[in-house]
């Protein structure tokens, strides 16, 4: 709806609604013969979502988003070893259902991916196209579909796609790769699983290889240069002698489904590059995979967190939505483990330097760019309040106190729960008082849902405290589809995770008799944070309660010890490694003189970005918009029937 949806709310209607308007022919027109492929359906009717907006609207970069928000969401399960194959045997009705899960989904569109781009775009569309007429008004399994996708296919390997993807469907997990380079430039590869618990169980791939290097700097190209055969325990590089500054990048665009660790020399060569040469040499998506893998070998002792830090410091000069939604994901989770010490203090004012040139930026754009601006703008905007950028923080309060006096001017919709959540944050009873109104007085139940929000964001432990009785008290303000909307906006808070586990603790009945296994998500938000030992006591005893009451939570104490293991094993070395950098960050500034470190609190935020001025306000939509929402329906269903029905 214009002037109320968010930019990510009009995307992932799209998204919605493009995945239904596939399944007429994944899952209608062809059937699974059970449940175990359940993936068929759902992994792939969700990459050829991505697939289609992407060509639908290109300025979305909806196959960027992909990577991101379903391939690397996907890695980090499945590394935790909690995870299905693909191929998953179900029976029960149960089963059934638990199997539209995140591997379903995700998984198994990122290996739909990887097929994709290793057949090329040609032959899968062919492929899917025969697989579809082949198997009209019957029923399939995986077999049929990699018979259909291979008709076309030259792959250059004496094995057939069914052995290829068995590993890749019947296992659990995914390879590592690790960069061994030797002194003449020759390039050994090596795979193993990557899993946080080693099973024991060896498992190995055909995997196919795309790489590039700093003097191709070949990003578009995602054929396979190789395979890496599952029956070799190393693979060295055929043609490809490297020099001794050259590096060399694994995975183009993350099209295949693994991670890949460097020696030592090719990490310095890679991070190197991103702090001192052109970012666009290296593909925005590959930047964030940069960062995605190497976090996650931090976190698994393959790497130390001190070269993943010293990676991450290329931020600053960082600007793309992509790489910066990677970093957002990985700065949040270590923010959670070190909360309420010293060293997330310092940790935060690390990450304030890194964002604050880009917040610089994007805080005087205009409105009118596009999605994947606008969705950029939200993100660092709201990251640079969370972390308590002062500019951002005086804004907010100036607006929502404009408003508090009368003026009537519409807050920007992409900012709007950012700035009302900072706003009570940072200010003064009087705000809080004043959003509460404005939520008693909201009849429409999505503008509802940014005031919730913000009214959990306040630090005040009273204010806290009354917002969590009202949602359970008959008659109060709080609407009674509201109650748990509110308290999950108080457990979204890392400071307010004592004061929910009190709540949680003197209400434990009264909240499973209304809410049953809802509560899932208030423990997961608050097991995220590092808790003190009174607090982790707390958790056990809800844990224990809600066992005994036949509550399914999925949640177990071995998650808050994690956070206990980390503190132990990483946190000294975090926290030494910041302290340097802060440190010398400091000397280089004051080296060159530099007379206000904080310059961009004295700036003034432009019009159409926090503000709106009413001519705005009173305006009909862009007339320009990139799509016309009249005729977008129409047009997605023609990009669906033009991707599937494929002329032979």
């Amino acid at each position: 709806m214009y002037g109320i949806s968010t930019s990510e709310n009009k995307l992932w209607c799209t998204v919605l609604v493009t995945h239904e308007v596939t399944h007429q022919w994944l899952g209608n027109l062809v059937t699974l013969k059970w449940w175990n492929f359940t993936w068929l359906n759902e992994g792939f009717a969700t990459f050829l979502t991505n697939l289609i907006v992407d060509e639908l609207e290109p300025s979305w970069r909806m196959m960027d988003i992909f990577s991101v928000v379903s391939v690397q969401s996907m890695l980090a399960t499945d590394f935790d070893g909690t995870t299905h194959p693909l191929v998953n045997n179900v029976k029960t009705g149960y089963e059934i259902t638990s199997n539209f899960d995140q591997t379903s989904y995700d998984k198994g569109a990122a290996i739909v991916s990887m097929v994709y781009h290793f057949l090329t775009p040609e032959v899968f569309r062919k492929g899917v196209s025969l697989y579809l007429i082949n198997n009209a008004y019957s029923n399939v399994d995986d077999e049929d579909l990699w018979v259909s996708l291979e008709a076309d296919a030259n792959i250059g390997l004496d094995q057939n796609l069914q052995d290829i993807m068995y590993n890749w469907t019947y296992e659990v997990g995914y390879p590592l790769i690790t960069v061994h380079r030797t002194s003449n430039g020759t390039i050994k590869l090596t795979q193993m699983k990557y899993e946080k618990s080693p099973s024991g169980k060896k498992v190995t791939w055909w995997i196919p290889l795309t790489y590039t290097t700093s003097t191709e700097l070949d990003f578009n190209s995602t054929e396979p240069k190789e395979w890496f055969s599952p029956w070799t325990d190393e693979h060295t590089l055929l043609k490809l002698e490297l020099k001794h500054r050259e590096w060399i990048l694994f995975n183009i665009r993350q099209n295949g489904y693994y991670r890949v660790n460097y020696d030592p020399w090719t990490w310095k060569l890679i991070i190197n590059h991103l702090k001192e040469y052109e970012l666009s040499d290296i593909h925005p998506v590959n930047r964030a995979v940069l960062l995605d893998d190497i976090f996650s070998l931090a976190k698994s002792s393959d790497i130390s967190y001190e070269e993943a830090l010293n990676l991450s410091t290329y931020l600053s000069r960082e600007s793309d939505y992509i790489p910066w939604t990677t970093a957002m994901t990985i700065f949040k989770e270590l923010v959670s483990k070190m909360y309420g010490t010293k060293g997330c203090d310092l940790l935060q004012k690390y990450l304030l330097d890194l964002v604050n040139n880009v917040y610089r930026n994007v805080s005087q754009q205009d409105d009118d760019v596009d999605m994947i601006n606008r969705l950029n703008k939200k993100q660092i905007v709201n990251f640079a309040c969370t972390l308590g950028n002062r500019h951002c923080e005086t804004e907010s309060l100036k607006l929502v106190y404009r408003l508090m006096s009368g003026v009537y001017e519409e807050l920007p919709t992409d900012l709007k729960a950012t700035i009302l959540c900072t706003a009570v944050r940072v200010g003064l009873d009087e705000v809080w008082n004043y959003v509460e109104k404005l939520y008693k007085r909201m009849n429409d139940k999505f503008q509802r849902k940014d005031l919730i929000e913000a009214l959990g964001c306040s630090t005040k432990q009273e204010m806290i405290l009354r917002l969590l009785k009202n949602s359970l008290t008959n008659g109060s303000d709080i609407r009674e589809e509201d109650a748990f909307s509110v308290i999950y906006s108080v457990a979204r808070q890392r400071h307010n995770s004592p004061i929910l586990l009190n709540f949680i603790t003197e209400n434990i009945y009264t909240l499973i008799n209304k809410f049953g296994s809802k509560l899932s998500p208030l423990l997961f938000a608050v097991s995220k944070n590092r808790l003190d030992e009174e607090h982790q006591m707390k958790v056990s005893e809800i844990l224990k309660i809600l066992k005994q009451e036949n509550i399914t939570i999925g949640m177990k104490l071995k998650d808050l010890n994690e956070n206990i293991q980390w503190n132990e094993r990483y946190y000294k070395k975090v926290v030494r490694w910041l302290s340097e950098e802060m440190e010398a960050t400091m000397m280089d500034r004051s080296s060159i003189n530099t007379s206000n470190i904080n310059e961009h609190t004295t700036a003034t935020m432009t019009h159409g970005d926090i503000q709106v001025s009413k001519e705005k306000n009173n305006s009909n939509p862009p007339q320009n918009s990139s799509i016309s929402w009249k005729i977008s329906s129409l047009l997605l269903i023609l990009n669906v029937l033009r991707f599937i029905v494929y002329e032979q």
